[in-house]
């Protein structure tokens, strides 16, 4: 009788320590997040300045297309300083010690592109479409309420790490039908040509820029036509084509841009008009429009 007693406790008392470890092990604990704000630093053009339509040129590939995907769609989060993390469109994070259980909750009242509010099946749709996103790691999605829904996965995965890489972009859709929730949607005009258009609805305030056109011409690349269009101030910033030939470049010099060499090699060429355009130069595509106007009307788009 007693030998069975003192088994039955054992026993109890390894079944409460397999529960204590896993709850140890699984239960969520709050990520502290910081605040956004100080990453979207408003625009103050002077009146009537914030309908400018610019034209940038940048060479055709992946890179142009990240850059674009940034102005149009937010992450998550976003690396902020220490190793800790910033939330944009994750208001609140919590995560389990072995990183297989993840809980997000949803900022209020983000407006996306559509004009619908930001919610959690929302930002499950986008998930599932996003490379290398949690769905393909086999993640298991539950909804808590409409700003909060669970993760969990099989083995350990680091949603903060990989929800705030540059590539984790959330959206909805392609082309002119892509929905996200940036300072900026995509439009298409008559001629089929799609571009940036200030979206009126960002919860930080609107951008000072009302259209951006990033034509994909290798043509305009071509050094003779790159230098005509710098002279003749066509551009808000243009990236160097690789070769000029000496006379216009001579001219070019001269022409009121700045210069700056990106971590890549490529050196990009900033109309002196435009305000409080700071390249990212260690990766480019991560350069933020949001902040920048231009200081007076000159500079406009030309849709020739």
């Amino acid at each position: 009788m007693k030998r069975g007693l003192i088994a039955g406790v054992l026993l109890l008392l390894m079944a409460a320590g397999a529960a204590g470890f896993w709850w140890s092990r699984n239960h969520l604990v709050p990520v502290p997040l910081a605040s956004d704000g100080p990453l979207f630093t408003a625009p103050n053009p002077d009146p009537g300045q914030d309908q400018a339509k610019l034209e940038m040129l940048l060479p055709s590939g992946p890179g142009l297309h990240a850059f674009i995907l940034r102005q149009v769609g937010e992450p998550l989060l976003a690396p902020a300083a220490d190793g800790a993390w910033t939330g944009l469109l994750a208001e609140s994070l919590w995560e389990s010690p072995n990183h297989r259980h993840w809980r997000v909750q949803l900022r209020q009242a983000v407006r996306l592109h559509d004009g619908h509010l930001l919610d959690a099946r929302w930002t499950l749709a986008a998930l599932r479409h996003m490379p290398a996103g949690p769905f393909e790691s086999g993640a298991k999605a539950t909804v808590v309420d409409d700003r909060t829904f669970d993760l969990d996965f099989k083995e350990p995965w680091e949603l903060s790490r990989r929800l705030s890489s540059p590539g984790a972009v959330l959206m909805t859709g392609a082309g002119p039908h892509a929905i996200g929730s940036g300072p900026f949607r995509l439009a298409a005009s008559d001629t089929g040509e799609v571009y940036l258009a200030r979206f009126d609805g960002f919860r930080h305030g609107n951008a000072a820029i009302a259209e951006v056109h990033l034509p994909e011409d290798p043509a305009r690349m071509e050094g003779r036509t790159w230098a005509q269009d710098l002279l003749a101030r066509r551009y808000a910033l243009a990236v160097f084509p690789g070769s000029v030939p000496p006379e216009d470049m001579a001219k070019v010099r001269n022409a009121p841009y700045d210069q700056l060499r990106m971590k890549d090699g490529s050196v990009w060429f900033i109309s002196r008009r435009m305000r409080r355009l700071h390249p990212d130069s260690t990766d480019w595509t991560r350069t933020a429009l949001y902040g920048a106007w231009q200081a007076d009307m000159d500079l406009a788009y030309d849709p020739r």
